[in-house]
């Protein structure tokens, strides 16, 4: 799916923006993907910066053809967050998802995606996937989820372009098996980081205490609260890891 139109860049300022650059051009089409070395301006999540060095990691966006409704569109996180994870258990790892779509290995970060979505009449015709996924950096900064990488989890450098490669056939097979009715929100779920523990989230500048019991159809994440059910979206809380 992703292998007949591939542009590649030594240095960009971000992936997905130069994916949305061509949203008028018929380059802009489900297979497009788009890879660099090294990005100015990789953003991830709630527009949170996403630092990488230069030619170590693997930093591309996507174009898939979604063709859901709005409603839905959190089905398209769990499709790549549950991708990156099947390829982690593939090599050996044992990976969480801390939604809602970082990837984790022992409580470090790993990978994380941010999903951009052209919405036409409350159905998302297009969306473009932003990953990026640390491979063979050892050093990173100090940040809020500490981070890891291929080689430091395995003890060996990789090759970025194989590991491209096989994540997008994994994807490609987890967006095949949604579109033929496979259910995701069981596997979604399975995987998540936490779900059944105690943990501390940081709401409204307060911190509070929960257990972690799933992530709703809509992408809200569902805590028990001193046995009271309550509900989050993605910005209004984060976690105390």
């Amino acid at each position: 799916m992703f292998t007949k139109n591939h542009i590649h860049f030594h240095k960009i300022s971000s992936t997905n923006d130069f994916v949305l650059s061509l949203k008028e051009t018929p380059l802009f089409i489900e297979g497009l993907l788009v890879t660099s070395d090294y990005q100015d301006n990789g953003r991830g999540q709630l527009s949170k910066k996403w630092l990488s060095k230069n030619g170590l990691n693997l930093l591309m966006s996507i174009v898939i053809e979604p063709n859901i409704l709005i409603v839905n569109r959190f089905d398209i996180t769990k499709i790549v967050s549950l991708a990156i994870y099947d390829f982690l258990i593939s090599v050996g790892l044992e990976p969480a998802i801390k939604w809602p779509n970082d990837i984790l290995i022992n409580r470090r970060k790993i990978a994380g995606v941010l999903i951009q979505n052209i919405v036409f009449k409350d159905i998302i015709s297009h969306s473009v996937i932003g990953i990026g996924f640390n491979i063979n950096q050892l050093l990173f900064p100090d940040f809020p989820i500490p981070a890891t990488s291929l080689i430091n989890e395995l003890g060996e450098i990789h090759d970025c372009k194989e590991i491209r490669n096989d994540l997008l056939v994994f994807l490609s097979n987890r967006l095949l098996m949604y579109r033929k009715g496979k259910l995701i929100d069981v596997d979604y779920n399975n995987a998540l980081f936490l779900i059944g523990e105690k943990v501390v989230l940081e709401y409204q500048n307060k911190y509070i205490k929960c257990i972690i019991k799933n992530v709703d159809i809509d992408g809200c994440l569902q805590v028990s609260i001193n046995n009271k059910n309550k509900r989050f979206n993605t910005n209004e809380v984060k976690f105390i890891i």
